[in-house]
Formats: C-alpha cells, sequence, structure tokens
C-alpha cells in the first residue's frame, strides 16, 4: 500500500513536472511573441508620431490661400486634417495595443516566476516528506 501510494505520489509530481514544463515553455514561446509585438507596435507609434508631427506642422503653417484656388486649399486642410485624425486614432491604438502587451508579458513573467518559486518548494516538501 505504501508503495503504490508512493508510485502515485510520484506519478502525479512527474505529470505535474511534465505539464509546468510544457506551460513554462509555451509562456516563455509567448513573452518573445508579445516582446517581438512590442517593439513593432513601438515603431509604428513612432512612425505614426513623426507622421503626426509633420501633418501638424503643415496644417499650422497653411494660410489662406487666393480666391482663385480656395475651394481646393479648402478641400486639401479638410483632407489634411481626416488623415490627422486617423493618424491620432492609430498612435492611440497603437498605444493601448503596447500597454495590453506590456500587462500581458507581466502577468506571464509573474506566473513564470511563481511556477519557478513552486517547483524547487515541491522538491523540498518530498524530502522532508521521505525523511
Amino acid at each position: 500500500q505504501i508503495l503504490n501510494f508512493y508510485k502515485r505520489k510520484l506519478h502525479y509530481a512527474t505529470a505535474m513536472a511534465t505539464y509546468l514544463v510544457k506551460d513554462i515553455a509555451q509562456r516563455k514561446e509567448s513573452l518573445e511573441k508579445i516582446a517581438h509585438e512590442a517593439i513593432f507596435v513601438e515603431e509604428e507609434r513612432l512612425k505614426a508620431e513623426i507622421l503626426n508631427k509633420k501633418l501638424r506642422r503643415q496644417l499650422a503653417e497653411y494660410k489662406v490661400p487666393p480666391v482663385f484656388n480656395y475651394v481646393h486649399e479648402k478641400m486639401a486642410v479638410h483632407d489634411l486634417e481626416n488623415s490627422l485624425r486617423i493618424w491620432e486614432r492609430k498612435v492611440e491604438i497603437a498605444e493601448m495595443a503596447l500597454k495590453s502587451y506590456r500587462n500581458v508579458w507581466h502577468k506571464a513573467k509573474m506566473a513564470s516566476h511563481q511556477l519557478q518559486a513552486l517547483l524547487p518548494e515541491q522538491e523540498r516538501h518530498k524530502a522532508t516528506e521521505g525523511l
């Protein structure tokens, strides 16, 4: 009975260790993916910010056109303003995505640390029970 008990316990511990190893590997892979995506999002945000500044500068330098060109210029300004709003929204979305990725990364990192802390604790517990 005692032997069967320890066999079951060993089997459970082995299965748990296998599961945890797979889980850690999966989380590391997710962390790498998130890190790459965060870098990509940050680059996109910077590009959008640069374009946004350029569009704002163009908008700030805008002067009233001659009467003959007024309608065409007014349409161009409207298009620039729409483009500016679109890019501002894209920057907001990129910032939200970056924040989300950072939160997921932090949670995964914390879970990984907790799992790593749990494994040595279980080994100590087994050693104590063996005595």
